[in-house]
């Protein structure tokens, strides 16, 4: 595989208008200049983006970092009932917060 350096990243993004507002630039157009670079980061902002989610497969890894992190497939109420089972199966006059809220 190929890796990634800052070439490819802004192959294209450069526009024609933003070399020539970068060579018409004179002392004292901070105003221009400011233009220049929020219009730079919107266009390499979202290439980053559709770089990660294409090649990268971003959203991919991290909805599976949802799901184990979250216990999405109803693994934590499984867990809970395994914890909390034995405790529960006690009478009544048994049980103590305490004990439930450590299990917790």
């Amino acid at each position: 595989k190929r890796t990634l350096n800052m070439a490819d990243i802004l192959s294209g993004i450069v526009t024609a208008d933003v070399q020539t507002a970068l060579q018409t630039l004179r002392f004292g157009g901070e105003a221009t200049l400011q233009d220049i670079v929020y219009s730079l980061s919107a266009s390499i902002d979202a290439k980053l983006l559709n770089l990660m989610m294409s090649r990268f497969y971003v959203q991919t890894h991290l909805l599976a970092l949802k799901k184990f992190m979250l216990l999405g497939q109803g693994d934590f109420v499984t867990c809970l009932m395994d914890g909390v089972g034995p405790e529960l199966k006690r009478r009544a006059n048994q049980l103590f917060r305490h004990n439930l809220t450590g299990i917790l």
